[in-house]
């Protein structure tokens, strides 16, 4: 993985530019939008390019890049912070759209870290600061070496562990907002949660739903609802 990555889009990239703990390397953007964003460019004090719009295309491979690509350094960590209370964990997780719509939400809600598995890290890269929005900035991003290693130091630290499963029970009936700490485990796109980390969490909540031959929800809508409901004030 490399030190630098790129990201794209307006609001991904003013985000970046406001994000004072992030390392801003190169801007390059259309002259449409240095007019536009002329004062957020030249505030970041990086090196800035006014390209064609041709090279931003082949720069992100085709990608929707609202006519401005920047170059930052990567925030990961490697270590959960201790003033983290709410955490989404994501075990393997791979497309990036989904990777960040689950970051929109949970800062939209109040969670302050995400954590990957170093092997199935989809965390850092244009496509998911762009589905993001911009609240990858504003969310601390882990990757670990061992999810099942994490959960086991999170429960010690006074930490429950929830995990989205079909087979779980109603989330309706659990009152996620009374756990101080809290981390919710979101499985992949296709089987969910692998089973030695469903076995490491505390319990297991299932998203109902009106028409059980939809089978199951997109992963980032069940995280939205989950962290919505985690976010509930207490009665």
């Amino acid at each position: 993985m490399t030190e630098e990555h790129l990201i794209y889009g307006k609001h991904a990239a003013i985000a970046c530019i406001k994000n004072k703990k992030r390392k801003v390397v190169d801007i390059f953007c259309t002259s449409k939008i240095f007019l536009e964003l002329r004062d957020y460019i030249l505030s970041s004090n990086a090196r800035f390019r006014v390209v064609e719009n041709i090279l931003l295309q082949k720069m992100t491979a085709g990608n929707l890049h609202q006519g401005i690509v920047i170059k930052v350094k990567r925030k990961s960590l490697l270590k959960i912070p201790k003033e983290a209370r709410k955490i989404a964990i994501l075990d393997r997780v791979y497309d990036p759209n989904n990777v960040g719509a689950i970051i929109r939400s949970a800062v939209a809600f109040g969670f302050d870290t995400v954590v990957v598995a170093k092997d199935h890290a989809v965390i850092e890269s244009g496509a998911v600061a762009k589905a993001a929005s911009g609240s990858l900035e504003y969310i601390n991003c882990v990757i670990a070496v061992n999810l099942r290693n994490v959960i086991s130091q999170l429960k010690n630290n006074g930490f429950w562990i929830v995990g989205l499963d079909c087979k779980g029970e109603s989330i309706v009936h659990t009152t996620l907002s009374e756990y101080d700490k809290l981390a919710v485990v979101l499985g992949s796109e296709g089987v969910g949660i692998r089973s030695l980390i469903k076995s490491s969490c505390d319990f297991l909540l299932k998203i109902d739903m009106k028409k059980e031959d939809v089978g199951s929800i997109n992963v980032s809508n069940a995280a939205a609802i989950a962290f919505y409901e985690s976010s509930k004030l207490r009665k």
